[in-house]
Formats: C-alpha cells, structure tokens, sequence
C-alpha cells in the first residue's frame, strides 16, 4: 500500500520549513509515502520556499495553481496531482494536525478490507459557538453518508483511493447525494 498525502498552501512561507521538517522527520524512513504541497496561488513567495526546502527531498514535491482556487480546490487540484498511491489524505500546512497522525491513520488501512473507510481527527477544547457549527455539519453528515461520524471537519482526513473515485473526483455535491437518498 502506499499513502499521497496533500498539503494545500496559500500564503504558508513562514510555516513550510516546520512542515517540511516534520514530515522529512516522520516519512524518510518509509519508501510508502508521497506528499504533495499545492501552492494554491499564494503571494507571499511560498513557491519560493517550497522549491528551496524541498531540493533533493525525492519523496516530497509540488504543484502549483496560478490563482487561487480556494482551500478545497487546492485539495482537489493534489488529489488529482498523484502518481500512484492507494490511500490518499490531507491536512493543513499550519500543523494544526502532525503529520505523525496521517501516518498512524494510514497505518490502520493495513487491517480494513472496505474501500468505503474514512479515517479523520478529531478536534479537542474548542469554543461554543464552533461546537455548534460542527454539531450541525456532523447532523447532516450522518444524515447524507448514513454513518456515525463525528466532527468531519477535523483533520487529517485519509480515504481509499476508491472513496476518491466514486465520491469524491465522481463530484457529487451535498444536493445530489441528498436528492438519491429522498
């Protein structure tokens, strides 16, 4: 098995040195892996950085959209940027999440036999008002893919390359996905 993970950027100069030290830390030792960073337009010379940091990295690359296309156009435009993996997952470039928890995720695909499997973080000590924000997206979530799940917009997010294809690159909307189950 091996495991693309997407590292949308816009505007991350000042974090992509940390980043990149840390998955350089976490994945070297691994030959399963592949990341991708999409500068998604930035302006703030983070192509620059990426090129620099990622010199004779052969595990890690970029790609890179002109203009932005927004955060989920950026994950959209590395998914479709992958070589040959089996798992693919994102996160964000900030290390709001470590890479270390892509790689126990992945980990876990070793032991699944379902291509409909969705591992993600969850988010801990968050305010009020984003609980509830995320109580309502977990409500639809479990209405729409009728399946527990909790706080989905938590990272990282790591799927089958199959949950990919049929869900995700197919394009079905929230709309779409509500109008075949009604």
């Amino acid at each position: 098995m091996k495991l693309a993970l997407i590292i949308p950027c816009y505007n991350e100069r000042d974090n992509i040195p940390f980043i990149v030290k840390r998955i350089k830390d976490t994945f070297s030792s691994r030959n399963d892996v592949e990341v991708i960073f999409v500068d998604n337009g930035s302006t703030d010379g983070s192509k620059t950085v990426l090129a620099s940091q990622l010199q004779d990295i052969d595990f890690i690359r970029y790609v890179e959209i002109n203009e932005n296309i927004g955060y989920g156009g950026g994950i959209l435009f590395g998914l479709d940027a992958v070589s040959d993996a089996d798992v693919y997952a994102w996160t964000h470039a900030d290390m709001q999440c470590d890479p270390e928890d892509v790689l126990t995720a992945f980990d876990l695909f070793s032991v699944k036999e379902n291509d409909f499997y969705l591992i993600k973080g969850k988010r801990m000590s968050r305010a009020f008002l984003d609980q509830m924000f995320t109580f309502i997206m977990q409500f639809i979530a479990n209405f729409v893919l009728n399946i527990k799940v909790n706080d989905i917009n938590a990272q990282p997010k790591v799927f089958t390359k199959s949950f990919y294809e049929n869900h995700i690159k197919a394009g079905e909307t929230l709309f779409e996905i509500l109008n075949q189950k009604l």
